[in-house]
């Protein structure tokens, strides 16, 4: 059932950028996207102590947004306007690992609400391999 939902969220996700693909910019990209399926993967945004959106680090660096699992940020998600070209090597992905370099978090993702990108950053191999 849960897999249906999820399917079913995937289209209307789908329709919301055929239909509003020219305002979709960082800030509408997160409220109409990215949030809406981090919410059905689980993440619950409206709870602190799960999700924290503008992490600010100790160097001032900004996380679009900071997962927690025991009070410890497990998953950094940097965000991107819809149709920003992500790549292995592009700014948006080395923000994420510096971010997390900061933090101390092992994995994230960087996402324009089309296109997810997950890393992990420590294990054996090439980034683009984890």
């Amino acid at each position: 059932m849960w897999l249906d939902e999820l399917s079913e969220l995937v289209d209307d996700l789908a329709t919301c950028i055929d239909t509003h693909r020219d305002i979709l910019n960082e800030s509408t990209t997160r409220y109409a996207l990215i949030d809406p399926l981090l919410n059905a993967l689980g993440w619950r945004l409206s709870d602190p102590a799960q999700v924290r959106t503008e992490y600010t680090t100790d160097t001032g660096k900004r996380l679009d947004y900071a997962m927690l699992q025991d009070k410890r940020i497990c998953l950094v998600v940097e965000a991107k306007r819809f149709g920003e070209a992500l790549a292995l090597d592009d700014r948006a992905t080395n923000q994420a690992i510096t971010y997390c370099y900061q933090v101390g978090c092992p994995h994230f993702l960087v996402t324009d609400g089309n296109h997810w990108h997950g890393y992990a950053l420590m294990g054996e191999g090439e980034l683009r391999d984890r």
